[in-house]
């Protein structure tokens, strides 16, 4: 892998704050974006699968909470990593 691509990720997160502290709405709209269309996607991946919800013992989509947390905190996790950076 080339430099390059692997410092995309790092200066994307550097850029979600400027250096005065001021968020990046631009950027952090993206996170957002991004988060948004992943749970979409997770959500109608389920939907078709019809694992939304399942019987018995079972925990679909809807009742997992590890499914959830994860697809809920890894945009703040993104954002609190940029101003941290910036910190």
């Amino acid at each position: 892998m080339s430099a390059l691509y692997t410092s995309i990720p790092t200066r994307f997160i550097s850029n979600l704050f400027t250096t005065s502290g001021k968020p990046a709405w631009w950027a952090i709209g993206l996170v957002i974006s991004v988060a948004i269309l992943q749970s979409s996607l997770v959500f109608l991946g389920s939907f078709f699968d019809g694992t939304l919800t399942l019987p018995n013992e079972g925990d679909g989509v809807l009742e997992h909470y590890g499914v959830w947390a994860i697809l809920i905190t890894d945009p703040l996790l993104v954002i609190a990593a940029g101003f941290a950076y910036r910190r």
